[in-house]
């Protein structure tokens, strides 16, 4: 009876242990097939940059970067919400960016509505230098508040 229990037991192990094995090298092939993919460079590839949600007193507002790419203009989606301040701002005036080497650009254009306590828009700016590595996009004055939004490029 005991060499019985030995031999299910021995021929289980060998059963799961095969299981096992030949998951790991399937497993090992995902995980290659990831990296190369990962390694593989494409001029063409765009990493999107994450949104950033800040408050500016009573106002949460949360800036989504669309278009940010050095060398060519930087467009933000700005998304502005509130139950107490009027949110009747020129967002090209209150709105900067700076780059890690000092530039600074000057707001183009705002397509958002003005006013009102819900809002969004997009905010455009003028050609990042192709150098540039980083960018703050500062937003001033909203209820009375000053915030900073960073992104790595």
């Amino acid at each position: 009876m005991n060499s019985r229990i030995l031999v299910v037991g021995a021929i289980s192990l060998v059963v799961l242990g095969t299981l096992l094995f030949s998951g790991e090298k399937d497993d090992e092939k995902v995980v290659q097939g990831v990296q190369s993919q990962v390694s593989a460079k494409d001029e063409n590839v765009t990493v999107a940059l994450d949104s950033q949600l800040k408050s500016m007193g009573a106002v949460e507002v949360e800036v989504t970067p669309v278009s940010v790419e050095p060398g060519s203009n930087m467009i933000f989606d700005i998304s502005l919400n509130t139950h107490s301040v009027e949110l009747d701002y020129d967002y090209t005036e209150i709105a900067s960016l700076e780059d890690n080497l000092g530039n600074k650009y000057k707001a183009l254009e705002w397509t958002g509505e003005k006013g009102g306590h819900h809002l969004s828009g997009t905010l455009s700016f003028e050609a990042v230098g192709e150098n540039a590595e980083n960018v703050v996009l500062t937003i001033s004055g909203i209820d009375g508040q000053n915030a900073a939004f960073k992104w790595e490029l």
